[in-house]
């Protein structure tokens, strides 16, 4: 028969701090944790004491600041980042822990910022950062993690420095 606990701890303050569920002294199901303020800090779900399912984090605003998924404690998945006004940050994706695929990351007024494509946790192909108002601002390639060419622009859209490795 299994055994199960819930253990809470509190801030000195008497306010709580966390929710933990236990089933044969290992996390088991959602567990919480707070801020001070009461707002929820991060809940993740545990199976068998390994992080398996869905990871939120927040701002002490309570505003959500991360969200992504984990199976067998690493993470594997789509993983979403926020910035405070709720706008996305960023989406990256994690095979079995290691960054895989396309990688983008957002300016706070939407504008795409940075895409990077990645391998089995190395930047693989290409990479190009952009300006806030959506303009190239480089480019570079890379192959297993290793850059193999960069170019550099102007605020005109000229190339002013072209190099490969």
């Amino acid at each position: 028969m299994s055994e199960s606990d819930i253990r809470k701890t509190f801030y000195p303050d008497g306010t709580l701090h966390s929710i933990e569920i236990f089933i044969d002294s290992k996390r088991n199901g959602i567990c919480k944790w707070y801020y001070e303020n009461g707002y929820l800090e991060a809940e993740i779900s545990f199976q068998d004491d390994k992080r398996h399912g869905i990871y939120k984090s927040y701002y002490e605003s309570g505003v959500l600041w991360q969200e992504t998924n984990y199976r067998e404690d690493l993470q594997d998945g789509l993983t979403r980042w926020y910035y405070e006004n709720q706008s996305l940050a960023a989406e990256v994706n994690y095979k079995d822990g290691m960054l895989e695929g396309q990688t983008k990351w957002f300016y706070e007024n939407n504008k795409v910022k940075l895409v990077e494509v990645y391998k089995s946790g190395k930047l693989d192909g290409k990479s190009v950062g952009y300006t806030e108002e959506g303009r190239i601002v480089f480019e570079e390639e890379y192959s297993e993690g290793v850059k193999t060419s960069c170019r550099r622009y102007d605020s005109e859209g000229n190339i002013i420095h072209s190099q490969s490795f």
